[in-house]
């Protein structure tokens, strides 16, 4: 909730310049002014406010805002708090998942080396017709 209200609150205070009329089958953008190394100053979207607002609040951020310090004790408990949310796979899908890799990295494997052998022949029959 608190993101979607600061991401009102910028789109109000940097909202996107006004659009040239479209031509027919141009593809219409939204444009916005930013201090940047580009020719133009101008950054485009596709119409979606929400890119532009992250942008903004990326540019919020970054120009100067603070960011609340954690002491390195309260960084652990949080951790593990995070880690205690994790639903950890069980033995059985592990397994699964390492005999899947297994049996597609063969194939992979099987697979380029036919081809490698394929361009192999054909560089050796373009060599000797060179020759």
């Amino acid at each position: 909730m608190m993101r979607s209200a600061r991401r009102r609150k910028l789109l109000e205070r940097h909202p996107p310049l006004a659009r040239p009329a479209p031509l027919a089958f141009a593809r219409r953008r939204r444009y916005f002014h930013s201090p940047s190394d580009s020719e133009d100053g101008l950054h485009r979207f596709p119409d979606d406010r929400e890119a532009v607002a992250g942008l903004c609040l990326a540019r919020h951020v970054c120009e100067g805002a603070t960011v609340a310090k954690t002491s390195p004790i309260e960084f652990i408990r949080q951790v593990q708090a995070e880690t205690r949310k994790v639903v950890w796979p069980s033995r059985r899908e592990t397994v699964m998942t390492a005999v899947m890799v297994l049996i597609m990295t063969t194939i992979l494997a099987l697979f380029f080396l036919g081809v490698d052998t394929v361009f192999d022949q054909v560089v050796k029959g373009l060599l000797h017709l060179a020759k």
